[in-house]
């Protein structure tokens, strides 16, 4: 939320005796660390550290992004020989059951 948007609509809200005094109580939230100002911008310190958070994760994963390992047809038919020796399962009973 735009912090002059902020002030307007909590001004109207709380109908206080001036501007500046609403504005001076929004400096005072944000000296008790509830509110974060950023340039022309206000948020709650919780949403704001939520938001702070996930960005910061998702660059993590980014940087941090494995490649999915691709598997080939060789590789994928020696899974099944083992899984099906694991399980005992014969291909021929499971594709009689479709």
């Amino acid at each position: 939320m735009a912090l002059d948007d902020l002030l307007t609509q909590a001004y109207d809200l709380v109908q206080a005796s001036s501007y500046d005094d609403l504005a001076n109580s929004v400096n005072e939230l944000q000296r008790q660390g509830k509110v974060v100002v950023s340039g022309d911008k206000a948020a709650l310190q919780g949403i704001f550290q939520t938001e702070l958070d996930i960005s910061n994760e998702l660059k993590r994963l980014v940087k941090n992004r494995v490649e999915k390992e691709k598997f080939s047809d060789e590789k994928l038919s020696m899974q099944l020989i083992m899984l099906k020796k694991n399980l005992k399962l014969s291909m021929t009973k499971r594709k009689k059951s479709y």
